[in-house]
């Protein structure tokens, strides 16, 4: 079923096609397939759930498998499972909602806050590792004086009045 409307292709059917599993065990993100392509991530993401090609790219499936034959890990698993780079596109035939790719600690690890670099004694110093879920520009903009996510709603002030209220 051809769809030619990205809207419409989220309707599609859950059928994960063989590239799913390869970026999976190859650790390779969807971003990079997408930049490769020349498309968003999400039209990466609906082509391996799903099997969406979009037709306004004609070369795309192309431009994957020119970016995967210059990857060695996934030609080695190609290789190894005894397929050609023409098999990515096959239904895969199992769910995969819930598989992360196989690096994802790793990934998870390398990207965790490090310790913030101030000057002074470290003895003297505390470092809060609370993350700032509003930035003073958007208390600003809102007309919040305090931080509403600690203490929760204790008075009037507390909540966003806009001119519609």
């Amino acid at each position: 079923m051809e769809v030619k409307n990205i809207a419409m292709a989220y309707r599609l059917e859950f059928r994960p096609i063989v590239l799913k599993q390869l970026i999976l065990d190859c650790d390779i993100g969807q971003a990079e397939l997408a930049e490769a392509a020349g498309v968003k991530r999400p039209t990466v993401n609906l082509t391996v759930n799903r099997g969406y090609f979009p037709p306004t790219v004609p070369s795309y499936k192309k431009r994957i498998e020119q970016f995967l034959a210059g990857n060695q890990a996934a030609m080695q698993w190609l290789l190894a499972r005894g397929m050609k780079i023409g098999d990515i596109w096959k239904p895969l035939g199992r769910d995969l909602r819930k598989s992360l790719p196989r690096g994802t600690s790793q990934r998870s690890n390398r990207t965790r806050k490090q310790k913030a670099m101030v000057p002074g004694d470290p003895a003297e110093i505390t470092v809060s590792w609370e993350v700032e879920m509003i930035t003073q520009e958007a208390m600003r903009h809102f007309r919040i004086f305090r931080n509403p996510f600690i203490d929760d709603i204790q008075k009037d002030g507390d909540i966003f009045m806009s001119e519609e209220h």
